[in-house]
């Protein structure tokens, strides 16, 4: 049985705009020129990622430059979260993970951005997590 193909919602380059106003709002490097070979397609990958969502009607910037982003399947009530920029705490709730967890690290700075705890992000579904990835990872790597 296949999937029903979605269809798109918003054009690609009103989605291109609306990515361009989340990175300018939270002061993301989005110059692929000035970037070394392997960051600028792992930004490229990100972006797209990004865009795609966006065309297809599951997330929209808001006028804040946050992501408002629909998750695939909720998680108990929880159907959409709006992604911000992490805070401070952030870093320090990395800090206290062992060196070897990168991924409770990572985990801690997407918490701090769509204000939940590491149980609700563990029951998302893989598809929802690997958008939070791409957002967080951007700005991480900015």
């Amino acid at each position: 049985m296949s999937e029903k193909k979605q269809e798109k919602k918003v054009a690609y380059e009103v989605a291109e705009q609306e990515f361009e106003s989340f990175a300018y709002a939270w002061r993301l490097d989005i110059d692929t020129e000035t970037m070394t070979g392997e960051d600028a397609e792992d930004f490229e990958t990100s972006k797209r990622k990004i865009v795609r969502q966006i065309v297809m009607g599951n997330a929209a910037v808001n006028e804040e430059g946050n992501i408002i982003y629909k998750l695939f399947e909720p998680v108990g009530t929880l159907e959409e979260i709006t992604m911000t920029r992490p805070r401070g705490r952030a870093w320090l709730n990395m800090d206290r993970s062992k060196a070897d967890k990168n991924v409770t690290k990572f985990t801690e700075v997407i918490c701090s951005g769509i204000g939940q705890i590491q149980t609700i992000v563990a029951r998302m579904d893989g598809i929802d997590v690997k958008f939070l990835h791409a957002v967080y990872g951007l700005f991480l790597g900015s």
